[in-house]
């Protein structure tokens, strides 16, 4: 494993330190790399996420011309057949 020293506010401090007191994690490291991990995986959704409404946004445009649609209208149908089913 690589060391690297790093610099982090006072706040961010105590808060590693209190989490290693109370036994959440066994040193600062672990504790900077449980960060790092939940980072990593933070960004990754969000590629994910991206690129899925890329996909829709697409799909939508590949889906045929657009049609306007009245929204009270819309809703209106929707309530209807709500009510048929309730």
């Amino acid at each position: 494993m690589k060391t690297l020293t790093i610099s982090v506010t006072e706040e961010q401090a105590s808060l590693l330190e209190e989490a290693v007191a109370e036994g959440k994690f066994a040193s600062d490291s672990e504790a900077v790399r449980a960060a790092l991990t939940l980072w990593e995986k933070r960004e990754a959704a969000k590629t994910e996420e991206v690129e899925w409404l890329r996909r829709e946004y697409q799909a939508g445009l590949d889906s045929g011309t657009p049609v306007e649609i009245d929204f009270n209208e819309l809703l209106a149908e929707l309530n209807a057949e709500y009510e048929k089913r309730a």
